[in-house]
């Protein structure tokens, strides 16, 4: 998650920089009937790797929406279970400020978070 965060930070930066574009010159001709076109542009996938593609992309939405609705789970589970609770008890059983309580729950949850992760991730 926090990679995630670090990413998307870093990417935002770069959609704030400024393209400056040139208005099209007078010589260019504007009365043309079809645009001129880069020789990528027409590139097309073979039947077969693009129902390979959309497959692929299916794959990835079906996953990313199995992850979240089971990391929902996971959450529910945790609570209803006492788990939190209980990793709470403990952060504040050994340290005696807040700071150090801190210190010890987040972790200790983050961990436990992303254990349960772990099949998912691996899949």
């Amino acid at each position: 998650m926090f990679a995630g965060l670090c990413l998307f930070i870093g990417n935002s930066g770069a959609s704030f920089t400024s393209q400056k574009t040139s208005p099209p010159s007078p010589s260019q001709s504007t009365t043309s009937s079809a645009p001129a076109r880069s020789p990528t542009s027409n590139y097309r996938l073979s039947p077969e790797k693009y129902k390979k593609a959309v497959a692929y992309s299916r794959a990835g939405y079906r996953l990313y929406f199995l992850s979240v609705f089971w990391n929902l789970a996971v959450l529910l589970i945790l609570l209803r279970s006492h788990a939190i609770a209980r990793i709470r008890d403990f952060a504040e059983s050994h340290a005696k400020y807040r700071f150090l309580q801190a210190v010890t729950f987040v972790p200790l949850v983050f961990g436990l978070l992303a254990l349960s992760e772990l099949p998912i991730r691996i899949y």
